[in-house]
């Protein structure tokens, strides 16, 4: 190959490996505001310091999060009541109605406490799934940009030694 065409694909895979340099950067990035909202989450719940710090694009993501685990965990503990207030019931009726109160109050926050950790579990398997895709995508890309930086370094030792015949002829 002649010197012009080895500097042409020089070009070529430089900007090959820029484009995917880039790309990887961008997939870390996307990685670490996977991973700083999974730490937000991971106690079953967005504080309000969680939402000031969320990472960018995540706010929404973050809001129906919390809409999705509280309606989730409420219609699943209500559910859990209507299960267990049969076997209840007899207990119930031997106590007076400010303690009935209290014990079914317990009950309901308890299950609601179990039902929001589903929800969270459920957040935490997608954001693992979504990591491990990244990750992927990630090791894909470094093997590319590897195969074409040794394409790249045989393009210019190619080059080099065309100028050096050239010259050497001359």
């Amino acid at each position: 190959m002649s010197v012009l065409m080895h500097s042409a694909l020089i070009g070529q895979l430089t900007r090959e490996s820029y484009d995917i340099s880039s790309k990887m950067m961008k997939l870390r990035l996307e990685l670490r505001k996977l991973q700083k909202y999974a730490t937000q989450i991971s106690d079953g719940g967005i504080s309000l310091n969680d939402m000031m710090n969320a990472p960018a694009g995540y706010t929404g993501r973050q809001m129906m999060f919390m809409q999705y685990s509280h309606n989730f965990a409420m219609m699943n503990a209500q559910a859990q009541m209507q299960q267990a207030m049969p076997m209840m019931q007899m207990q119930m009726a031997q106590m007076d109605s400010q303690t009935a109160q209290m014990i079914q109050y317990n009950m309901l926050q308890n299950f609601y406490k179990q039902q929001r950790e589903v929800a969270k579990e459920q957040e935490t398997a997608l954001l693992n799934e979504q990591e491990l895709q990244i990750q992927q995508e990630l090791e894909q890309l470094k093997a590319q940009k590897a195969m074409i930086d040794a394409e790249l370094q045989q393009a210019k030792q190619e080059r080099d030694q065309g100028i050096g015949r050239f010259f050497g002829k001359g």
